[in-house]
């Protein structure tokens, strides 16, 4: 998947690629005679290499007339001239660009298993919420039952101290009759 998914964004960077005004180029597999005159029998001006650009000047009968970057002019069978990009300059494009696409995957991934971890942390974090709210709940409960009898206790501390304390005996105040 990861792969496919790679030569397709090889296939779309390269169809981006802003086209050049009619260049040409040798084809990868040869080296090419640019010759005086459109035929085998001329004499060769120089040889030209794969990937080389040429621009198309004329045909006559199976060969081209071209004009090669440093302006030199020759016959060339047009059967080696092409206007695609040959492999020997798009490779090292295309290798840069998935060197830069497999970096970038890399630290993505990286950065997926680290938001991993941190999800993994922050559900660890909940479960632990999750057991102190419990536990407070728990705590506030007998906290509450506790309070209620030590009031209780203290209540009936006092009654028992009121019960046992000497009310004056003999000196009893007399109340007034009308």
């Amino acid at each position: 998947m990861l792969i496919r998914g790679l030569a397709l964004l090889s296939l779309a960077l390269l169809w981006a690629t802003p086209a050049r005004a009619a260049a040409d180029y040798i084809r990868d597999e040869v080296r090419v005679n640019m010759r005086t005159g459109p035929s085998s029998e001329h004499r060769i001006l120089r040889v030209l290499r794969s990937g080389e650009e040429v621009a198309e000047l004329g045909k006559d009968d199976g060969w081209m007339l071209v004009r090669t970057e440093d302006g030199k002019q020759g016959w060339v069978p047009t059967t080696y001239v092409t206007s695609e990009v040959p492999a020997s300059i798009s490779l090292p494009k295309i290798q840069t660009q998935l060197d830069e696409a497999r970096a970038w995957i890399e630290e993505l991934s990286t950065q997926i298993q680290a938001q991993a971890e941190a999800m993994a942390e922050i559900e660890g974090m909940r479960a632990r919420n999750t057991e102190l709210e419990a536990r407070s709940l728990r705590l506030t409960r007998s906290d509450t039952w506790k309070n209620w009898f030590t009031g209780a206790a203290i209540a009936a501390l006092f009654l028992a101290i009121g019960a046992m304390w000497p009310r004056g005996g003999a000196q009893r105040t007399r109340r007034i009759r009308l």
